[in-house]
């Protein structure tokens, strides 16, 4: 007699369930890896968005890089644990989605409120960002 769809689906879910998967093989990013992967994203948004309406930003651009030396020096120490890069990589292209829907709003909505919403929090996100390079008591945060 065959087993049943039922009893075969679980099976194959207690087999999955007890096989070690390699996502959670490694050291998990810390939370300063985390964040600047997050700034990273932020950065990358601001100066795509400044591309996209002809507006020069050196400031961003110069933080922008700053981040990326960082992210590869924090890269090139866990090199061997893939697991490490993927979620640097998630967090970085989460917030950097997070901004272009900000930039989106407050540029181009027709609500004068979600537009002013949408600017203090772009303002907000990139201060928390700029207090990893010149410390929160000059920007008075």
């Amino acid at each position: 007699m065959t087993p049943r769809p039922l009893a075969r689906l679980a099976l194959l879910l207690c087999a999955l369930a007890a096989a070690p998967t390699s996502a959670a093989e490694g050291p998990r990013p810390s939370d300063q890896a985390l964040t600047l992967a997050t700034c990273h994203g932020r950065y990358m948004a601001t100066v795509e968005h400044s591309r996209l309406v002809a507006t020069e930003n050196d400031a961003a651009k110069l933080r922008l890089g700053w981040l990326e030396a960082m992210m590869n020096a924090i890269a090139q120490e866990f090199l061997d644990h893939r697991s490490y890069g993927i979620e640097l990589m998630r967090n970085r292209v989460n917030a950097r989605a997070e901004m272009r829907s900000l930039f989106s709003t407050a540029e181009f909505d027709g609500d004068p409120r979600r537009r002013r919403l949408a600017s203090a929090q772009i303002r907000r996100n990139l201060a928390g960002c700029d207090a990893l390079f010149l410390g929160r008591r000059y920007l008075g945060i």
